[in-house]
């Protein structure tokens, strides 16, 4: 590893540690918790911190720029109130407890696992990566989250969360290091931290034993979410990584109005407040993620609300801590929510330009989400062995002491695989994510289930006064821990992989000589009738060497101008054909044609032969198994 690498690493532990202390020591809630959930909830706001910081100056004070300057000044500022406040009891939040060493372990490892991986590939896998870029250099560059995607495409951003952009355009300019590096290391960064949430939810509400055990699930045995590095599916992780945090935190919140707001109200309102910004920090980095936290928000309030009445007590605590989480959440979010929604609400209410809600036969027929079936949940959602272990982990656990969680994660589970099946209804509103989406996310509910057997098993065997069995379980969970670990480490999908050195350097050679009005067309592929994408190296030439291709990016559809992608997306697949129409081309305004140093991931290839037999075409760049061509004069 680099010393490049190396600063990296330090500027994202300063961003993910300080912002979180901060807010900790002001509101003097660091008292509440145990050392290590201090840490976890310090990082959990810090995620957070950053799109709502973004999100909120963007509405207020639309001209402010967050540069490089003010960044530094900013965390200087708050490290500095933290060590002040903190002069006398820093040396306590360093004292871990006894589970400090497995639990350091399994977070170092899952880091670990998640980092060679952005050291080996250095370039952003798949489709999402592209817009993940540009606008992770839109923000660095600009100092506040855009509005669209100009100057590299005009799709509006309104419906589209940007929270994740503010984390990554933040690290660009401190680490001052490239969009794509500052993807790449925070993504997976925020990817390793996936199991903080299982942790702290666990470690509190069961036992630490429970919390590392589901930690170790989500990190390290479960193949989700490291498998998003491959999908450029980073948005979902770093919503998801904070989103049991959130709510943890909820359920802290409505306990100590229940039972210290006479007490303490200023606790209480700190942990509400806390809790909102972790709330908001989930939508704001992911809108589905949002979705997918509420249903366990809700239970937690149902069951808060119903030991409340069975109690006969704070039953009107409990309801106004619930009203006042809501309320907080709900203004913190305004700045996303209220665009977001009138676009959301005005797409699905006419008729779509987009497969997505699109197709005569209605929802039910649509490919966007009907294509799933058992084979899906195993390919993409969790291993059989994981899902058996989760319906033992379920079974125990109903007729032992924590069946309390058991069943609200149950619950949680059904709620993901309604919301999957919403579109079931025909109802365009509705059906706001497809059952990948909440597949890809089982990680979570797994890993408290699993969590919760390991305690459950703990105690059936008594292992607790079996000192010398119960250590020799751990050595050897924590030794599968590394197999798991060697696992993670080769499940790399390298045809998503685009992008080589060949190309990067072919890439330079284009933006310093092609005219900067170029379109070039690329290797196109349709994940769905009328969404296109790019399916070779091509397709990054937006960022790599600024200019246009024919294929735009996955969130083209957002519109406007989706209608001239589908146009020359259309065009170009008469390249692949014994009669290429260049001319077509020409006259949409493409000028070149770009094939990538790697095989397009589907096999296809451009009759290549056929296209330089067409009069006019000029092979001008050919390297390292890149080759661009003239189309039109």
């Amino acid at each position: 590893m680099s010393w490049a690498e190396l600063r990296i690493l330090l500027t994202i532990f300063i961003m993910l540690i300080v912002p979180g202390w901060a807010i900790l020591s002001v509101t003097n809630l660091w008292r509440r918790f145990d050392a290590i959930e201090r840490w976890i909830l310090a990082v959990g706001l810090s995620i957070a911190f950053y799109p709502f910081l973004y999100y909120l100056t963007r509405a207020i004070v639309p001209s402010l720029r967050i540069g490089q300057n003010k960044l530094i000044m900013l965390l200087a500022g708050l490290f500095a109130l933290t060590a002040w406040l903190l002069r006398q009891n820093w040396r306590e939040q360093f004292k871990l407890g006894k589970y400090a060493g497995p639990f350091l372990f399994i977070l170092a490892l899952t880091l670990l696992t998640r980092f060679w991986l952005a050291h080996n590939y250095p370039y952003p896998a798949w489709t999402d990566s592209l817009h993940h870029i540009l606008i992770t250099d839109l923000v660095a560059t600009t100092g506040k989250l855009p509005f669209n995607l100009q100057p590299y495409a005009p799709t509006t951003l309104e419906q589209y969360h940007l929270g994740l952009y503010a984390l990554t355009g933040s690290l660009q300019v401190l680490a001052n290091i490239p969009a794509h590096q500052a993807l790449i290391w925070m993504a997976q960064a925020v990817n390793g931290l996936c199991g903080l949430g299982v942790f702290i939810f666990l470690s509190k509400k069961v036992s630490p034993l429970a919390g590392m055990a589901g930690m170790a699930v989500a990190g390290l045995f479960s193949f989700q979410p490291a498998l998003y590095f491959s999908w450029g599916r980073f948005t979902q992780a770093s919503s998801q990584t904070i989103l049991l945090i959130a709510a943890f935190a909820t359920w802290e919140a409505i306990k100590a109005w229940k039972d210290s707001w006479k007490t303490d109200r200023i606790q209480a309102l700190a942990l509400t407040a806390v809790s909102g910004l972790l709330i908001a920090g989930v939508f704001l980095l992911h809108f589905r993620a949002a979705a997918f936290l509420l249903p366990l928000i809700i239970i937690i309030c149902v069951y808060e609300f119903a030991t409340a009445m069975i109690a006969k007590k704070h039953v009107l605590q409990t309801v106004i801590s619930i009203v006042v989480i809501a309320v907080i959440s709900i203004v913190f979010i305004l700045p996303a929510l209220i665009p977001a929604m009138d676009f959301y609400v005005d797409r699905r209410s006419t008729p779509s330009e987009s497969a997505e809600t699109e197709t005569p036969e209605g929802l039910e027929e649509n490919q966007y989400f009907a294509n799933y079936n058992v084979d899906s949940l195993y390919a993409i959602g969790a291993k059989k062995w994981m899902i058996g272990l989760a319906l033992l982990g379920m079974l125990i656990g109903l007729f032992r002491k924590n069946r309390v969680i058991i069943l609200m994660t149950i619950a949680w589970i059904l709620a993901l695989f309604g919301e999957g099946l919403l579109y079931r209804l025909n109802i365009p509103l509705l059906a706001f994510t497809n059952m990948t989406g909440m597949m890809i996310m089982l990680y979570l509910p797994i890993g408290i289930i699993v969590g919760v057997l390991a305690e459950d098993l703990w105690q059936v065997f008594s292992l607790d006064r079996h000192e010398n069995w119960g250590t020799a379980l751990q050595w050897t969970v924590l030794f599968l821990a590394v197999v798991a670990a060697i696992y993670r480490l080769g499940e790399v999908q390298a045809f998503r992989q685009f992008m080589t050195a060949s190309d990067e350097k072919a890439m330079d050679w284009i933006e310093n000589n092609t005219p900067k009005d170029s379109v070039f067309a690329v290797h196109t592929y349709y994940w769905l009738p009328d969404s296109p994408h790019g399916s070779d190296a091509g397709y990054f030439i937006p960022y790599y060497a600024d200019r246009e291709t024919t294929a735009s990016t996955m969130i083209s559809s957002l519109g406007p101008g989706y209608e001239e992608v589908i146009t020359e997306s259309d065009a170009v697949m008469s390249l692949y054909s014994a009669s290429p129409d260049i001319s077509a081309l020409c006259e949409l305004g493409v000028d070149y044609l770009y094939d990538g140093a790697k095989n397009p991931f589907d096999g296809s290839q451009f009759n290549i032969s056929a296209i330089q037999q067409v009069e006019g075409v000029q092979t001008i760049y050919q390297d390292g198994g890149v080759a661009i061509y003239k189309l039109c004069n």
